[in-house]
């Protein structure tokens, strides 16, 4: 509903207007009251000057003084009050918006007016997305820098292309020739406080690659192939290099699972996100044969566990990483640490490993017949402890033999700086191992032998016992 205008205000101007609206602030009303107070000291001290038969002269620059002094006590008065009202404005403006940081709410602010007062230089009426703090032309620009780490990524099945005409979504075509009974498996997933790190370092490509290497581990363990990616980056601002170093990761992520890129979103959101900082978030989507899919319905006491080491954290853990190195030891991501043999931003932002093209090659050499691959598990949050009994059947147990491989000294580093209990250590972190595949007892040194040829790093860590779905470490 639109309320009717008031007659007497149709033609004001801005300057009368702004007049009307300073008169019911407690700054104004301050000034007011000060000269009038000035105007009655003027005339008592004249009605004493005369009073008193002084001269002139006299009294007048009595009078001048007295009024200039009480001027400066408005003067000040009033800046005081200005500061005051301008602190409450910003708070009022922080929490509006939801913004953490002081700092950061007076810094969008200060831009904000600053956008502003030049429209109002330049005769420009009215405001526009980017004064709000959202800049398409910048999206567009940043999306024009890397239409050739999306193209990069594409298989000859992707009918759409970036930018292109008509096209709100990603276009991919199955080639139905290749299956008989395909199931598509699909997964989503997102970065998580890692990128904190990445905020902090001030590099943003390995992250890009984090999220389709997880989120393609997650599809392979099925036995899919991954077909196309797509993505979804929140922020509060798009910077263009920022932009460029995510999508070029994106895009070597996509590379290195042989999947195509092929859409995503970007949501530039001011008042969601703090300054700097965003959100990445990645949706995958393979295929596999329905026949060929590897459940763990197979597994069986007697069953070998293999272990495929990690890279580090991968993407898990982060937030009592951080709590640890940051708070507790006070760290910086800068700075070198002997036991790490590196820096702590470093040791913390290794790419989260792909285990796809070892885990097809695997599958394709040893299960074309009966299955020798019974069950793959991607040891992501929850750690050995949750994601193994996950591929389980009933009355079968993960017996993990605790020694069996070499963990890295950021694992024990952070339990000793943390005071963290050992059983905590493997629900929350990887240890570093970053899959687990189980098979059959008779194949498994064969097994072993062709994930060492293909370079992986792996080692016998546990059998399939009988018991209840579950992990025990010994």
């Amino acid at each position: 509903m639109i309320s009717p205008r008031k007659e007497s205000s149709r033609d004001e101007s801005p300057m009368l207007a702004r007049m009307r609206r300073d008169r019911a602030t407690p700054q104004f009303a301050s000034l007011f009251s000060s000269f009038l107070i000035c105007a009655a000291v003027a005339i008592v001290l004249e009605i004493i000057g005369w009073r008193l038969q002084l001269p002139k002269s006299v009294t007048h620059t009595i009078i001048i003084i007295a009024v200039f002094a009480m001027l400066a006590v408005a003067v000040l008065r009033v800046t005081a009050m200005n500061r005051r009202a301008e602190k409450a404005r910003r708070e009022a403006y922080r929490q509006k918006l939801g913004i953490a940081s002081e700092d950061a709410a007076s810094a969008i602010l200060r831009e904000y007016e600053r956008k502003v007062k030049s429209q109002h230089a330049a005769g420009k009426q009215g405001l526009t997305y980017e004064d709000a703090g959202v800049s398409i032309d910048t999206k567009y620009a940043a999306l024009d820098d890397v239409k050739s780490f999306v193209r990069s990524t594409y298989r000859p099945e992707v009918l759409s292309d970036i930018g292109q005409l008509g096209h709100f979504g990603g276009l991919f075509a199955l080639d139905k020739d290749k299956y008989d009974d395909p199931v598509f498996v699909s997964s989503a997933d997102s970065v998580g406080t890692k990128l904190k790190v990445a905020f902090m370092m001030g590099k943003h490509d390995t992250v890009g690659f984090d999220i389709v290497a997880h989120c393609g581990n997650d599809i392979v363990v099925l036995g899919a192939e991954p077909l196309f990616f797509l993505d979804y980056i929140g922020t509060s601002k798009v910077d263009r290099q920022v932009m460029t170093q995510l999508i070029d990761g994106l895009a070597r992520g996509c590379r290195e699972l042989g999947c195509a890129l092929i859409g995503g979103e970007t949501a530039e959101l001011p008042a969601f996100y703090q300054a700097g900082e965003y959100d990445l978030v990645g949706f995958i989507v393979g295929v596999v044969e329905r026949q060929k899919m590897i459940t763990g319905d197979k597994i069986r006491p007697g069953d070998c566990i293999i272990g495929l080491a990690s890279a580090g954290l991968h993407t898990n853990g982060f937030s009592l990483a951080r709590k640890v190195l940051f708070e507790v030891c006070r760290y910086k991501a800068e700075d070198f640490v002997q036991t790490l043999g590196t820096t702590v931003g470093d040791e913390l932002l290794k790419p989260h490993k792909s285990y796809v093209r070892t885990i097809l090659k695997l599958i394709g050499k040893f299960n074309s017949g009966s299955p020798t691959i019974k069950g793959i598990a991607h040891i992501t949050g929850g750690g050995l402890l949750d994601n193994v009994p996950r591929i389980l059947p009933e009355n079968c147990c993960a017996l993990i033999e605790k020694g069996s491989w070499k963990i890295p000294p950021v694992f024990p580093f952070l339990q000793e700086k943390g005071n963290v209990p050992e059983n905590e250590m493997y629900r929350v972190f990887n240890m570093r191992i970053g899959m687990v595949v189980i098979v059959s007892p008779e194949c498994a040194t064969r097994v072993v032998d062709e994930l060492q040829s293909i370079g992986e790093t792996v080692c016998s860590i546990g059998k399939v016992v009988e018991g209840n779905r579950a992990t025990v470490i010994q």
